[in-house]
């Protein structure tokens, strides 16, 4: 790799913070975008995006001033040292961020996926040209890995406003009974949205509190392991999401899609998590010798991207009944949970206590969540998920702090054979699905 791991780790900071401010400014109104799509006509659709996008553009104003003023205390709360550049570029980025947002959504809500994948993929080849070209040609340091995603996020909002500008294009005044019903829907997301990012970056904030920026950049390289994971992550969050809300608005009380979704996903994500964690050692070789040592790191992050998707499935009950604020109070009391892991384990063990504690404080994620929104919208969830997820647990501790590599090795054979024989019913099922396609090949 071009950049070393203190440069990397102060990029690590910067998204981080940028994605947690992200989550104040959209207010929520990207989650009342979502829940009112389907409910009002085509034509309304561009007065359903400005009336959504509207609030948030004046709370990046505001957001922006307040930077401005704290200019210096946020540089170093960033990169350790005193630097107006990354509060000029913060707020840039923060602006581009919210049109992108919405112009995926658009697509995202239509279900037009080869349209959604095929921007993801053209978007996602200007971030390494860019950090390439940014750190062989100007400076290898962390402005790399922030030019290259500013330049990624414009390359996506150009693309689709053109695809989509008919909505765009079709500028109206926000409606008053529109954005009304927007933010009393999303607003309890805006503190959500913001305690949830703040919980998804707690492993880099203890890092950065305990240990050295170089410590983080090898903690966040180690989560590019596991990108296949998190790339089905998004994947199905893209089309889950519209697919789930239009079926309960057809038939609210179909629930088969939801138990043999849940089933289906969770045995795929967790065999992949099997896989992930048996040929990290292959994997890595990808990587710069200097980032060798995130090796010990992965196991633990596969818990992150599994029980984030599960949670999509199992939770979406609370949507559907519109009681967001829920997710207010099941946050607070993640945060505290997860303070409690990262406490106790990242002084102790460095990343690979922050990698420990990601996957309890995830894990806390999706139990505590699925208990709550099963009751608003109970459906059966097979506890062959639930043993897997366990077994999975123990495979990764192992992997993490028994450094003995053939234990290893015969561990991952013993408990992914164990696995796949106790989901028998779907590993013939997923084997055959798979020969049937080679064959028609």
């Amino acid at each position: 790799m071009l950049i070393v791991p203190a440069e990397f780790g102060r990029s690590t900071l910067f998204v981080l913070w940028a994605n947690v401010i992200f989550q104040v400014i959209l207010l929520g109104g990207d989650s009342g975008f979502m829940r009112f799509f389907y409910k009002i006509s085509k034509s309304k659709w561009p007065t359903l995006l400005w009336s959504s996008l509207f609030p948030s553009i004046g709370c990046w104003f505001i957001v922006s001033l307040a930077l401005l003023g704290m200019k210096d205390y946020v540089s170093n709360m960033l990169i350790g040292y005193s630097e107006n550049l990354i509060v000029y570029l913060l707020i840039s980025q923060l602006f581009i961020m919210l049109f992108e947002r919405y112009s995926f959504l658009i697509v995202r809500m239509q279900q037009k996926g080869i349209c959604f994948s095929m921007v993801r993929v053209v978007s996602a080849l200007f971030t390494p040209l860019t950090l390439i070209l940014y750190a062989k040609y100007v400076n290898a340091n962390f402005y790399a890995v922030i030019y290259s995603t500013i330049v990624s996020l414009l390359v996506s909002f150009s693309i689709l406003v053109v695809l989509e500008k008919k909505i765009w294009f079709s500028i109206t005044l926000p409606n008053i009974n529109i954005m009304k019903r927007v933010f009393v829907f999303g607003f309890p997301l805006l503190f959500t949205g913001f305690i949830a990012m703040f919980f998804e970056g707690m492993d880099k904030i203890m890092l950065r509190q305990f240990s050295t920026f170089s410590e983080l950049g090898i903690y966040n390289v180690a989560f590019k392991i596991v990108a296949v994971l998190a790339i089905i992550q998004s994947s199905f969050s893209t089309f889950w999401t519209p697919l789930s809300y239009k079926t309960y608005e057809e038939n609210k009380f179909e629930k088969t899609l939801f138990e043999k979704t849940f089933k289906n996903i969770a045995f795929i994500l967790i065999l992949i998590a099997f896989l992930v964690i048996g040929f990290r050692e292959i994997l890595v070789l990808f990587l710069d010798e200097q980032y060798y040592s995130c090796i010990d790191v992965v196991p633990f992050l596969v818990f992150m991207p599994i029980s984030y998707t599960l949670t999509e499935v199992t939770t979406i009950g609370i949507n559907f009944m519109n009681k967001t604020r829920y997710y207010v109070y099941i946050f607070i009391a993640l945060i505290f949970i997860s303070v409690l892991f990262y406490v106790l384990f990242v002084p102790i063990w460095g990343a690979k206590g922050a990698s420990l504690s990601l996957a309890l404080s995830y894990i806390s994620y999706f139990l505590i969540r699925t208990i709550v929104a099963n009751k608003l919208f109970p459906f059966h969830l097979d506890i062959k998920v639930f043993v897997s997820l366990i077994i999975l647990f123990i495979d990764a501790f192992i992997n993490t702090f028994i450094p003995y590599q053939n234990l290893q090795i015969v561990v991952n054979c013993i408990l992914l054979g164990g696995f796949l024989i106790y989901n028998i019913s779907l590993t013939k099922y997923f084997f055959k699905y798979i020969f049937t396609h080679i064959k028609k090949q």
